[in-house]
């Protein structure tokens, strides 16, 4: 499954004069040309780490991280409610943004426990290590998931909410995430894009970004192929009002799997 490609939009107001709508219509039509460029061009020299820094620098700038949170902190306790944090736990975030669930996971295991976040972009990681001063425990870095810093099985726990579908090598990710996890311990991958919960187009224009939709299947098969074993995946069903319009963040899907000991 490759990556796929959509543009960032929003609808024009049917009230908006005219002579206000050419100005902003020629910006948007330059923001997405550019966009295409940056998309093409990253692609072409697999350097989309690179976009991803880019986009969620202005991401952060525009005060998107904290916007992450209010959708994600729902959906998370699909991971929380399963992860049995523990005192001694040394724990990996993998796209962390500006820090919440590290914040949270250090809170509730305690302040023996280390955590770590990593994200693609130095802005977010900035904003991370401002909000988390208060957590001696709790660490950032700013890097590629595909080369992850640290020790070999070093980590007991790695999570990463919404953020799995964003990398373009992903089974050279979890090779990596399989190497720097000690024997027996688990990953949790929560996602809410995936084939079996089609989103709308006006889903991928807002996300703007080169995404992976694979399958239920396809990624259990990825997660064994690369050396994870005791495979399982959830879905779960977060609208209350079974009539009313689906949301992006209604069906997450939780993957789990461990390294063998």
């Amino acid at each position: 499954m490759g990556l796929t490609r959509v543009f960032q939009g929003k609808p024009l107001s049917n009230q908006t004069p005219e002579a206000e709508l050419r100005p902003f219509s020629l910006r948007r039509a330059l923001g997405e040309f550019r966009a295409f460029i940056e998309l093409r061009w990253a692609l072409a020299t697999h350097r989309t780490d690179w976009l991803l820094r880019r986009r969620f620098n202005r991401w952060a700038k525009w005060g998107r991280g904290e916007a992450m949170e209010q959708h994600h902190v729902q959906i998370a306790e699909t991971i929380w409610e399963r992860m049995e944090l523990r005192p001694k736990d040394r724990i990996l975030e993998l796209g962390c943004g500006e820090g919440w669930a590290c914040r949270l996971m250090a809170h509730r295991a305690g302040p023996e426990c280390s955590v770590a976040g990593l994200d693609i972009s130095d802005e977010m990681v900035r904003r991370a290590q401002e909000k988390s001063r208060a957590y001696p425990n709790v660490s950032y870095h700013c890097g590629s998931a595909h080369q992850l810093p640290g020790p070999e099985n070093h980590f007991t726990k790695v999570v990463s909410i919404e953020a799995f579908y964003y990398f373009e090598r992903q089974e050279q990710v979890l090779r990596e995430l399989l190497r720097v996890m000690e024997p027996g311990g688990q990953l949790y991958l929560l996602m809410c894009l995936y084939q079996e919960d089609p989103k709308g187009k006006d889903w991928f224009e807002d996300i703007g970004m080169p995404v992976h939709n694979r399958s239920i299947a396809e990624y259990e098969e990825m997660l064994r192929r690369t050396g994870w074993v005791g495979v399982r995946s959830e879905v779960f069903e977060f609208r209350t009002d079974p009539y009313a319009k689906q949301g992006g963040h209604d069906r997450p899907l939780l993957v789990t799997a461990r390294k063998a000991c």
